[in-house]
This record gives C-alpha cells, sequence and structure tokens, in this order.
C-alpha cells in the first residue's frame, strides 16, 4: 500500500487557512503509525473557494488511483465547516454526518443502477443496511436523475433555469465523487478541530470519498502562517542566567513552550543542549501566533522544525520562502501538541470504514 498522499486545504478568505499549503510541502511527513503507516504528502493543492463540490472537482482532476489524501479545514464534532455548494453559503455552511450519508447512500444507488422512478419499486437491501433510517427519506432513491433537494443546494422553486442549474451542479458533484471512489483512497486524514469525537461523521465521509479509513483529531486544532518570527538569540554572556529560567519555567503554562534538543555539536565537548521558546497568543478562528521567540543558539529553530514540528525540508528552502506554517493540536491549558511529539497522535481517532 502506498503512503503517498496529496493534501487539500481550505483557503478561502477570511475563513479558512491561506498558506497552509505551504505547511504540508515543508513537513511532508504526517505520523500516523501504528494505527496507519506514515503518510508523504507529494502534493499540496489549495481550494480558495472551498465547498463539497469545488473540494469533490480538485480532487476529481489531481488525485491518483491508489494515493491516500488529507482534508485540512475547519470543523467540529458534529460536521465539517463548508457549503456543500459555494453558492449556498449564506443558508448552510457545513458538511454534516447526515449530508455525508445522503450523498454516500445515492452514490451506491446510482452505482447499483438503483436510482428508480416509482417509490414500490424495491432497492437493493443490502444497501440500505448501511445506513440509518434517517438517511433515507424524501424519495432520495426514487429519482431517475439526481436533484439536488435532498441536498439542499441551490434550491430554488419557481426558476426553470435556476432549477436545471442546480441539477447540473448536483450532477457535476455526483460524477466528481464518483470518479474519487474508483480511485480506491486508502486513507482519509482529515484534520479539522474535534472531528475525531464523532466516529459517524468520520466514517460516511470516508464512505461518500470512497476510503478504507478516516483519521481525525479529538482536540480543537491550531496553526500558523506567516514570516520567520522575530528570534532573539541569547548573548554568550546571558546564556547561564537564560538557561536557569529556562529549566524554572513550566511548558505550556501562560502561553509558554519549551523545547530542547542535543546539541549536536556534543561531540566537539559543547554540551549545553538547544533551547527554544515562545509564547503562544491565540488570534480567532484556530490560529495563532508566536511572541517572545527565544533560543540558545540559530540551530534550536531548525531543531525545533524538523524534531517538533515535522519539518522534512532543508532550512535553505524555508529560508527561501521567507515564512514558515505550523499546525499543532491545542491541548490542556491552551497548550500546543505538535504532530512529532508522542502525545500528537493519542489525541486522534481512527475509524475503518
Amino acid at each position: 500500500m502506498s503512503n503517498v498522499a496529496y493534501a487539500y486545504v481550505d483557503t478561502r478568505a477570511g475563513k479558512g487557512f491561506g498558506g497552509m499549503e505551504e505547511y504540508f510541502r515543508l513537513a511532508k511527513r504526517m505520523p500516523l503509525s501504528p494505527y496507519h503507516q506514515d503518510l508523504y504528502v507529494e502534493k499540496a493543492f489549495a481550494v480558495p473557494n472551498m465547498s463539497l463540490t469545488e473540494l469533490a472537482l480538485e480532487m476529481a482532476i489531481n488525485h491518483r488511483p491508489g494515493v491516500n489524501a488529507v482534508i485540512y479545514c475547519h470543523g467540529d464534532p458534529r460536521q465539517l465547516v463548508f457549503p456543500i455548494d459555494p453558492s449556498d453559503h449564506q443558508k448552510k455552511n457545513y458538511l454534516d454526518t447526515t449530508d455525508a450519508a445522503r450523498v454516500s447512500y445515492h452514490l451506491d444507488l446510482i452505482a447499483a443502477k438503483q436510482l428508480v422512478q416509482h417509490k414500490d419499486q424495491i432497492l437493493d437491501p443490502f444497501i440500505a443496511s448501511k445506513y440509518p433510517a434517517s438517511v433515507k427519506f424524501n424519495n432520495v432513491g426514487f429519482y431517475n436523475e439526481v436533484t439536488p433537494d435532498y441536498l439542499k443546494i441551490n434550491k430554488v422553486k419557481g426558476d426553470a433555469r435556476a432549477r436545471e442549474d442546480a441539477v447540473s451542479t448536483a450532477d457535476g458533484l455526483m460524477a466528481s465523487l464518483a470518479h474519487i471512489r474508483g480511485l480506491k483512497i486508502p486513507h482519509l486524514a482529515i484534520r479539522a478541530c474535534r472531528v475525531g469525537q464523532s466516529p459517524d461523521l468520520m466514517k460516511y465521509v470516508g464512505m461518500m470519498l470512497g476510503t478504507k479509513s478516516v483519521s481525525a483529531p479529538r482536540l480543537r486544532t491550531a496553526s500558523f502562517g506567516g514570516r520567520l518570527p522575530g528570534i532573539q538569540y541569547v548573548p554568550a554572556d546571558k546564556k547561564a542566567d537564560f538557561a536557569k529560567q529556562f529549566t524554572k519555567s513550566k511548558h505550556g503554562q501562560g502561553g509558554t513552550h519549551l523545547y530542547e534538543y542535543a546539541n549536536p555539536l556534543n561531540k566537539f565537548g559543547i554540551t549545553d543542549p538547544l533551547r527554544f521558546t515562545f509564547r503562544v497568543v491565540y488570534t480567532g478562528k484556530s490560529r495563532f501566533r508566536l511572541d517572545f521567540v527565544y533560543a540558545s543558539e540559530e540551530e534550536a529553530l531548525s531543531e525545533f522544525l524538523w524534531r517538533t514540528a515535522g519539518y522534512t525540508e532543508l532550512m535553505s528552502k524555508v529560508r527561501a520562502l521567507g515564512g514558515i506554517a505550523l499546525h499543532a493540536l491545542v491541548g490542556p491549558s491552551q497548550r500546543l501538541i505538535f504532530p512529532t511529539e508522542p502525545e500528537y497522535l493519542t489525541h486522534m481517532a481512527f475509524v475503518n470504514v
């Protein structure tokens, strides 16, 4: 089974995570072991008008057979926070468990040629048994064409042209999803706040996309993207005081984060560890910035990026971009938990589809 993955990032202005596609270009390894083999993000795509229709189209165009998928967006325990269709965001700006199950159910009926015109026709009981009764309403299986009403997209009354456009939108969505299902995606990594608290949401999104398994965080996620922080390097005559204060401080308390790494120059007799510290300031919408950033040596930043933040690319590429991007979970006392920290995976839910 391939461990290659493509990432799709919600980059809607003011609503998404603009710039976070760069994170997946710098931190290509996504730890999942022992629950699943670690993923290697080969490509990352920005989805600037994020919705299910736009995401499905982007995946239908770019995804390849047998490649894993990553979806990075906002979420909560009940839903993924993006609309089914971008034109409908004012009415319904989310994709919930029932929506995902309805779409998956309809795709199953299409694949089995079970879309019928008469409500008395019997449907395949095996297909129906995979879904809760609440999904199978409004004669969802009794249409000869895919209609948008039960998806709640572009629902227009008395406007024939708008109705035609709505049906076309729904047809396009189903065609994209049917194609994606045919790619047989092994694993879907959803990185959205607290979606891991809803195994049903994970399951039906996975069924909708035809994946074998799904992972998602139980905690809130947080991200940073921007210029390299103004790091203050500790001068030689202040390092003893810095080390003393560093040791006295508590990791995560008051937003302070402390990281210590073995010095690569230890073999040359330089035994002082590399120390890196910053204070986290949450700015809303699952974003944070770094403040009061101190490092004992220049190498401390690169050690943090590689050993904690999960970077796989050299600092020359980071500096060429002129900025960094970070992803983490928000743990107890607002403490950040980064992807390569052992605790990270203990807050991740895994579901077999």
